[in-house]
């Protein structure tokens, strides 16, 4: 074929391929596509044992960043302790976590939507199945498709658009950065917020939408309480916007507003995540983890940056606040700088409440300590009551997450808008692939840890006869007053081995991790240096000896035994005992039995 036909053919070809690349297509198509390569990442990621619940790794799961936290485990010890156990009011309460007053598993981070239905194919089935793989599956599948979704309710339905937001989206640094803490890792749920906010906007008067609202916002409410307040954000900017353009009148939002808000209010009430303990979730230490200046923009554990690999920007507790948006995105911001200005009034003029309330976001995700790497820039002091109340969502860093997700369907969007297709492709198909290079030490990680269980600290056999053969178990300290000392995180590794083992026996413990409720650590000093009640299983952590008054008599080499550092007791026999005045005549008093609860 003579050059110039062979170079008209080719013209040709690449006209018609990227014709197919932008030509507008069916919604249903493009989710597909996007579900597609979100399965295809995530199971590259996460291996099918563990996503059916069967592997090794839930023995003890962990995470990558929160490696050395417990966020996973504690979320499965609420998952165990509350599947197989009766229904009870509120729905969410666990009885045997934390007796004798029992724990809401809400305040674990234990997905409780997930945890119901857990519970739900429980009693229809008799055995108890762990989903909570299935949920780790999801978050790394559907933020592609949330995404897909998000770019369509702004007019963009593409394929070149949906192979660059899946591989975007799925590849966020700060969504893989969460693995170790499942309720955060649903963060699909946010960019589907942002999608309906557009959606929304655009058609005002259908009442599906709003049914769709509210249904989404309790579904949220049974995941996490920081998804539920940027979906909650999203929600009201929809409401307020549809009035600023005239669409409904001021009775129109206050009527949904009821509507939704009763809804959200009356599942609140039935799981139990409003209840008189609800005022602890309030405490100090707002500001500390913020999202620093530098964290959205500077490569941190990059994969293309070696020097970075192991870099994170800012203070050490502003690890929360980790809001890098990968080397793909920021070259898209780097294309479009000359037209971000216009853009961004482009679009506070047309969405201003969205617009403003994402600058709220930003600031709150900045805090009242604002720092640009290890340098305070500005420090405003808050009265204490204000810190406390802020102090319920002291992890502010996280409230960035809108604003990231927003930024990459932007950069997508505009990229298609104002280049032309033969330069608009190509640069998409490279801001996928850095992006996707970019993240590589956190998706080796990822997989690194679904496939290698952490190791025990106590022998598995034995621990696990220990709590078989007990009606209870009481930890010492228990986890949340455990002292902060060089041996800080060895105890509550062991603690929350023993949680997970007496879980796995549905046996009553006294110990439980939730940041929310705190435990009264003098009354648990108290009980260490009590008689031991008989058929009791004690655990003593810090070296302690109960004396042969607390042992009736006995010697604590004849009822106690050492695993590791820990010694483990119990009075295998009834015995009587009179207990000090004012202690309950029991461990758990209000407990049932592990073998009468089905």
């Amino acid at each position: 074929m003579p050059e110039p036909v062979a170079a008209v053919a080719q013209s040709r070809l690449s006209a018609r391929f990227s014709a197919a690349l932008l030509k507008p297509r069916p919604l249903w198509l493009l989710l597909l596509l996007s579900l597609a390569i979100g399965f295809a990442h995530a199971f590259s990621l996460l291996p099918l044992s563990l996503v059916a619940g069967s592997s090794a790794f839930w023995h003890f799961p962990r995470g990558v960043v929160d490696g050395g936290l417990d966020d996973m485990a504690d979320a499965l010890v609420g998952y165990l302790y509350f599947v197989p156990t009766g229904w009870h009011f509120p729905l969410l309460q666990a009885p045997l976590l934390g007796a004798p007053a029992g724990t809401n598993i809400f305040w674990l981070d234990a997905v409780p939507i997930v945890a119901l239905l857990g519970k739900l194919l429980h009693s229809a089935i008799g055995a108890t199945v762990n989903l909570l793989g299935i949920y780790a599956l999801m978050c790394f599948a559907l933020p592609g498709t949330a995404m897909t979704a998000l770019l369509a309710a702004l007019g963009e339905r593409s394929l070149i658009a949906t192979l660059a937001g899946s591989v975007i989206a799925d590849t966020s640094p700060f969504l893989l950065y969460r693995w170790g803490h499942l309720a955060l890792s649903g963060q699909f749920l946010v960019i589907f917020g942002l999608a309906l906010y557009f959606w929304t906007v655009a058609c005002p008067i259908r009442r599906r939408i709003d049914l769709c609202w509210t249904v989404f916002l309790v579904l949220v409410s049974l995941i996490n309480l920081y998804l539920f307040a940027m979906v909650g954000c999203l929600w009201a900017a929809a409401l307020l916007q549809r009035r600023e353009n005239g669409d409904i009148a001021v009775r129109g939002v206050l009527a949904r507003g009821v509507v939704a808000i009763g809804c959200v209010l009356l599942a609140m009430l039935v799981t139990g995540e409003i209840n008189r303990e609800l005022a602890s979730a309030a405490t100090l230490g707002f500001g500390y983890f913020s999202m620093n200046l530098l964290s959205p923009f500077v490569p941190q554990m990059s994969g293309l940056v070696p020097p970075l690999a192991h870099y994170r920007a800012g203070m050490p507790l502003q690890y929360e606040g980790f809001a890098y948006l990968g080397f793909g995105v920021l070259l898209l911001l780097l294309l479009n700088l000359p037209w971000l200005p216009r853009a961004f009034r482009q679009g506070a003029r047309s969405h201003p409440v969205l617009f403003g309330l994402l600058g709220v976001l930003c600031l709150f995700a900045l805090s009242n300590r604002v720092y640009f790497g290890n340098w305070l820039l500005l420090d405003i002091p808050l009265p204490t009551k204000v810190e406390m109340a802020l102090g319920a969502f002291r992890s502010s860093g996280r409230f960035f997450w809108p604003i990231g997700y927003a930024i990459m369907a932007a950069m997508i969007l505009l990229t298609l808008r104002r280049f032309s297709p033969r330069l608009a492709m190509p640069a998409l198909a490279v801001a996928a692939m850095l992006q996707f290079a970019d993240v590589t030490p956190f998706r080796h990680a990822i997989a690194q840890t679904a496939m290698t269980p952490r190791p025990p600290v106590f022998d598995d056999v034995r621990l696990a006869a220990l709590i078989a053969d007990s009606r209870g178990v009481m930890v010492f300290p228990p986890y949340l007053c455990t002292p902060r000392s060089p041996d800080a995180a060895r105890l509550t590794h062991e603690n929350m081995e023993i949680q997970l083992a007496a879980a796995r026996a549905l046996v009553p413990i006294n110990s439980v991790y939730t940041s929310h409720v705190m435990p009264d650590c003098a009354a648990e000093q108290t009980h260490e240096r009590a008689p031991l009640r008989p058929h009791t299983l004690y655990v003593y952590l810090e070296g302690f000896v109960p004396s042969p008054e607390q042992l009736s008599g006995a010697s604590a080499a004849s009822v106690c035994t050492m695993m590791k550092d820990a010694r483990f007791c119990q009075i295998p026999s009834p015995v009587a005992v009179t207990p000090p005045q004012g202690e309950p005549a029991r461990a758990f008093r209000n407990e049932p039995q592990a073998d009468s609860v089905r």
